[in-house]
């Protein structure tokens, strides 16, 4: 600590004590504010906004107790100066009376200071003269402290010194938003300096009477804010201790804003306020793992943290490279682990110290600590036990806080409360990243869109990534980009490559031979749970198998999964690259291990060099344009791959061409054959399939997989799929395959009959017939081996099926009793059939989940459900056109999930559907007899969505069920009512509802809508990304609102800019006439540009908001009369670009001043498109949009909507 030993002139009664933030801790972002506005420092709504409510003191410290006085903030109608502010040099002002304090009270609370809270102490002991004036010095000090403390000892009104730094310090109170701490020390009572009686009645002589009314009412002003009394707050020692509390509660307030800090960081206050939540838990003590593949955001992260909250603990330590810095010498080792200790106990021989006593210390001692990149090593795992001796956060004070980050979960469950997976950016997030980068602006120039988007698709959304080729491309011509982007198809950034090595590096040799099997064999694809399985269990048995690995790879996030509950994982494709490129290594193709490359197999099967080092083979479109036509594969192509594991040949622009004589063999070392269009008639008769997991050949020309005589050996099989093999006539015998799980047969038109075998198939989950236009259901043995044995034969056929797939096969009616024995599987299809009636068993299966008979036109009825049934959850009758009444019974489905009677005849529902308390989603569109909904609707408790589109003779709806968030009632053109006595239950930034074109609806109940859809913008925006509401565009708007931009464009000034909270848009348009046929449902969206016109730039692109994808009904779009107008509002609460527009970010982070606004005029740009799917040829159409008028409604914190009128435009 640095002592300064300036002067000062003050004589022995006007002493001055400045403490200041060491230069490591000085805010580095802002070296010069200036402000404008009325309100935009003051604490209660500027700070406290942008401050998370976790760094609020009360949730860090205790309430004081009852003998102290609360700090309470300055008025709420201070003014904040216009002119230059230069941000806080000093923590903390103190102003006193040297005679009373120096050598007693104030060197303690010096001392405590200084080595307790790690402040940098600025001291001056020398005197003034009597008769001379303050410092310019001393005044600037005063100026640039974030905060005060005025002691007021017995003889401080006696210095007029003293007084003229109390009248400095509220007129910097007053001005900047700050905080005084007031102690009345020495036996002086508050109401003595408040009334100035007692000691302080006689003030200092000799003054003009315009500075004695300013002394007193500085004290009258200091003495009403509640502070500390050294007579009821008892001994020193715990006086002290308060006092430091409430500077720390002060700074904390003062703190800089998040925005201003955060500039540049996309996504991370988000992230953020994710991690609050275990903040703001409760606990006593945390310790919080963050989690992530490299370059993910981990580190940078855990530094925002640690910036944001560190003036809230006692003792900091950030442990950069933890795992590097380990793996040095014991020596390096040994002193690092004494540096930790040493700072955390301020004690530069805590290495001498036993560890017993060291435990003790820190026990007393709130302490935040991050330890940044621990390894998957054990050593890592040994090292941190040490270090916190076992304990981690309960070696500390309650409220510390330990972070950890890592790129493997099972290290971070090992030691951490919590474990936090740092996610990849969003589309939005990834594109403001990468553009901020590349272009230093908000969004791309039309110029580079496209290779924007290629980079953001390269990407993933890794931050590291996209700021690293960000960087690279910056202010580079367009050529430039052309061909680094070309290159990025084939080796990976050189830069990126050295971080993702590290992760490859860490693995053992199993666990590198199967990543890069991975990286290979499936590159950015996203792969099924199950086939990563078939392929790793083809190799790595021996190693722990499939399960083992992939838990591995995803705790090491090298493979990861879209959610929780999704059964497809896929890998990054950075890590692809870096496997391939490892791979491509080697630069003689005989030498490679894999081969993926068009023009490295066209190089490979051309010179006709096997190699028993090539693993797998993998071409599809993926493999890069070669500018090749063909491929000829000669006879014996595949002799010398005598190791070849994997062969996959997908849809490709290259032909494939086999010699006359076909294929010799293949290998008998294949463990995958996958071949799209596979040529032959059947296998070659010399390959040998005991090893394959996976046999796929869709769309093939194969007969039959197998000659007759040969004797097949498929014990390892566990996938095959032979659909769209148009000639495939037979099935060879399956007992063998005692491991297969799925048999995919779809649309293999001329299959007429299957092997007995697949009825036993031990293992067998799912089987899929349909469009197998000649396969009867007898086809299945039934009149062979069900009907002449017993029940326990019956059970024994497909005893794991889970789902059959039937629909589009030869079902005649008069086997429909058949369907019966299926009862025990979990999924029957049997769409498109001509069923009349379903056979009673079918609904009192135990087993069921799933039954899916839509288009089956001739079915009129269900039969009764006579029993509970426990296991269906989803129920589609989509289609029966002359399906016109369900049962009663409906609610024995006590499970139902999901009901589907779309385009049926029904015209009503019955009283029971009330009964369905599990039901999610209930759709009715294009029920054209459907007149009314029973009243028991709104008894469906978890009832989320609702379709009703297209149900022209609803003229009513009852009361809806207050969870639901999905209502599609658009094209209802009979609609007139609705009941809205519980609409205030319903929550619409969680919804998403559609009334268009629902051109009879009550104005009123339009009105009723549209106001608590702008009333619910003021509560807390949950689930949905982006709420929206549709409406028939002839109701008069509530409260007089009316769209006031004409045609697409709408400017408005929005003011106080600090607590926008999110922003309305609205916007009424119709569609052009389509001269075309399309189907009814289509989908509109929008996409809106914010154009800063306050900027420099002179209206830049600063962000654009984009509406959810709003579904459009109409019976004749390709009428003039037809075309339909309607409102669509939505919210967006996406507000964080604003700070942009307050702190410039290309002078934020060049250390330059910053212009700070409460204001800015933006224009926007609405831009519509309507997307629908043509009735003849397939295909979809774009149809242009009409906007007639749009507008944006700011929503401010303070729970106030500002509406935008014409003036405003």
């Amino acid at each position: 600590m640095k002592i300064d030993g300036g002067r000062r002139d003050r004589d022995e009664d006007g002493d001055e004590l400045v403490l200041s933030r060491p230069a490591k801790r000085q805010t580095t972002l802002v070296s010069k504010i200036i402000t404008r506005g009325t309100t935009l420092f003051h604490p209660s709504n500027l700070f406290l906004r942008f401050l998370p409510r976790f760094i609020r003191p009360h949730l860090f410290y205790p309430p004081w107790p009852s003998s102290s006085r609360d700090i309470v903030p300055p008025s709420p109608s201070f003014t904040p100066s216009s002119s230059l502010v230069l941000p806080p040099k000093h923590d903390v002002f103190i102003s006193f009376r040297g005679s009373d304090v120096r050598d007693t009270f104030l060197s303690h609370l010096y001392s405590y200071l200084e080595r307790h809270k790690k402040f940098a102490v600025y001291k001056d002991d020398s005197d003034l003269e009597r008769g001379e004036e303050i410092s310019p010095s001393l005044l600037d000090a005063i100026e640039r402290s974030a905060c005060y403390i005025a002691i007021f000892s017995p003889n401080y009104a006696g210095s007029p010194w003293c007084l003229d730094e109390l009248v400095r310090i509220l007129d910097c109170c007053q001005r900047y938003g700050r905080r005084v701490v007031p102690v009345f020390y020495g036996g002086v009572d508050p109401s003595h300096v408040e009334n100035q009686t007692g000691s302080y009645r006689k003030l200092p002589k000799g003054e003009a009477d315009g500075k004695i009314r300013s002394w007193r009412a500085a004290l009258t002003k200091a003495a009403a804010i509640s502070g500390f009394d050294s007579r009821v707050t008892r001994p020193e020692s715990k006086l002290i201790e308060e006092i430091c509390r409430a500077v720390l509660q002060a700074l904390s307030a003062q703190m800089v804003p998040a925005s201003y800090s955060n500039v540049g960081l996309v996504g991370i206050e988000r992230r953020m306020n994710e991690i609050e939540q275990w903040v703001t838990s409760g606990s006593k003590n945390l310790t919080i793992g963050l989690w992530g593949t490299g370059g993910i955001g981990k580190t940078t992260l855990a530094k925002a943290f640690y910036d944001r909250f560190s003036s809230q603990f006692e003792v900091l330590y950030f442990w950069s490279d933890f795992s590097d810095q380990l793996s040095a010498s014991s020596h390096l080792r040994d002193g690092l682990q004494n540096d930790f200790f040493s700072r955390l106990l301020g004690d530069e021989n805590a290495g001498r110290i036993s560890r017993d006593l060291k435990d003790d210390r820190l026990g007393r001692t709130r302490a935040l600590v991050v330890i940044d990149d621990v390894g998957d090593d054990v050593g890592d795992i040994r090292h941190l036990n040490n270090l916190f001796n076992g304990r981690y956060c309960d070696l500390f004070a309650p409220g510390s806080i330990i972070i950890l980050t890592s790129r493997n979960k099972q290290v971070l469950k090992n030691v951490c409360r919590y474990v936090y997976e740092v996610a990849a950016l969003d589309q939005h997030e990834a594109l403001l990243l990468f553009c901020l980068s590349a272009f230093k602006e908000h969004c791309p120039p039309i110029e580079y869109e496209e290779w924007s988007k290629r980079v953001i698709t390269y990407a993933e959304g890794n931050p590291l990534a996209l700021t690293t080729l960000g960087s690279h491309l910056y202010g580079r011509d367009r050529n430039f980009w052309d061909i680094e982007l070309r290159a990025l198809e084939h080796h990976p950034n050189q830069s990126l490559e050295r971080v993702f090595r590290r992760i490859y590096d860490g693995l053992g040799q199993i666990e590198k031979n199967a990543f890069l099997d991975i990286a290979c064999l499936y590159g950015r694809y996203e792969v099924s749970v199950k086939e990563l399985e078939r392929l790793l269990d083809g190799n790595y048995v021996e190693h722990g198998g499939s399960e083992n690995l992939i838990t591995k790879f995803i705790d090491k996030s090298m493979l990861k999964a879209d959610n929780v509950y999704s059964s497809y994982i896929h890998m990054h494709g950075l890590l692809v690259d870096l496997g391939r490129s490892f791979v491509n290594e080697k630069l003689r193709l005989e030498k490679r291990s894999w081969l993926f490359e068009a023009q490295d197999i066209y190089s490979f099967f051309k010179q006709g060099k096997g190699s028993k080092v090539t693993r797998g083979i993998c071409w599809d479109k993926s493999s890069g344009e070669s500018g090749i036509e063909a491929i000829h594969l000669q006879y014996d192509a595949f002799v010398k791959l005598e190791n070849l594991r994997y062969l996959l040949i997908r849809q490709s622009d290259t032909k494939l061409v086999l010699s006359k004589d076909g294929l010799r063999c293949l290998p008998n070392s294949l463990v995958i054959l996958s071949w799209h269009s596979f040529p032959m008639r059947c296998l070659p008769y010399e390959f040998c399939s005991e090893n394959l997991t996976t046999l796929s050949l869709p769309s093939s020309n194969v007969e039959r997989l197998w000659d007759d005589m040969q004797n097949v050996d498929l014990r390892n099989l566990k996938f095959l799929d032979l659909s769209k093999s148009k000639y495939l006539k037979k099935l060879p015998d399956l007992s063998t395959a005692k491991r297969l799980e799925i048999i995919y047969l779809s649309f293999c038109v001329g299959l007429v009959e299957l092997p007995l075998s697949i009825l036993h198939l031990p293992k067998l989950e799912n089987l899929r017939l349909d469009d197998c236009t000649s396969l009867e259901l007898n086809a299945l043995g039934y009149y062979t081996d069900v009907n002449k044995k017993d029940d326990r034969a019956t059970a024994a056929i497909f005893p794991k099926l889970e789902r059959l797939n039937l629909t589009g096969t030869s079902i005649q009616n008069q086997k429909l009793e058949e369907l019966e024995k299926l009862t025990w599987c979990g999924e029957i299809s049997a769409n498109d059939q001509e069923l009349v009636h379903l056979c009673d068993l079918i609904f009192q299966s135990k087993a069921l989940v799933v039954i899916l008979l839509s288009n089956c036109i001739r079915l009129k009825e269900l039969p009764e459900i006579l029993v509970p049934m426990e296991a269906l959850s989803r129920l589609d009758l989509d289609g029966c056109i002359n399906l016109s009444r369900l049962p009663d019974s409906i609610s024995n489905l006590v499970q139902l999930e999901e009901l589907t009677l779309s385009r049926t005849a029904i015209q009503e529902l019955p009283a029971t559907i009330g009964d369905l308390a599990c039901l999610e989603g209930l759709y009715l569109d294009d029920c054209k007899s459907l007149k009314h909904l029973c009243d028991t609707i709104h008894k469906l408790s978890k009832l989320h969505r609702l379709g009703l589109s297209g149900c022209n003779q609803l003229s009513h709806l009852p009361e809806l069920p207050s969870s639901l968030t999905w209502l599609e009632a658009n094209g209802c053109t009979a609609l007139q009512t609705m009941s809205i006595s519980r609409l205030s239950k319903h929550n619409f930034l969680m919804c998403g509802w559609n009334f268009g074109n629902c051109e009879k609806l009550d104005s009123y109940v339009c009105s009723m809508l549209f106001n608590k859809f702008t009333q619910d913008a003021l509560g807390t925006c949950t689930e949905m990304d982006t709420p929206w509401l549709l409406l028939p565009r002839g109701w008069n708007s509530p409260d007089g609102w009316r769209p006031s931009g004409l045609n697409s464009v709408v400017t408005a000034t929005l003011g106080r800019l600090w607590q926008l909270k999110g922003l309305i848009y609205c916007a009424s348009f119709h569609t052009e006439v389509v001269h075309q046929p399309i189907h009814t449902t289509s989908s509109v969206s929008f996409r809106v540009y914010c154009h800063n016109l306050s900027s420099t730039g002179g209206g830049d692109v600063i962000t654009a908001s984009s509406s959810e994808a709003v579904p459009i009904y109409r019976e004749n779009l390709d009428s003039e009369d037809d075309r339909g107008s309607n409102l669509l509002i939505w919210y967006d609460s996406e507000v964080s670009w604003m700070a942009e527009v307050l702190v410039p970010l290309d002078s934020s982070s060049a250390g330059l001043e910053i212009t700070v606004t409460d204001d800015a005029t933006i224009k926007f740009v609405f831009q519509g498109m309507r997307r629908a799917f043509l009735l003849e040829g397939g295909g979809s159409v774009e149809i242009p949009i009409i906007v007639e008028t749009c507008g944006v409604i700011p929503v401010y914190d303070n729970r106030e909507i500002i509406i935008i009128d014409d003036d405003d435009s």
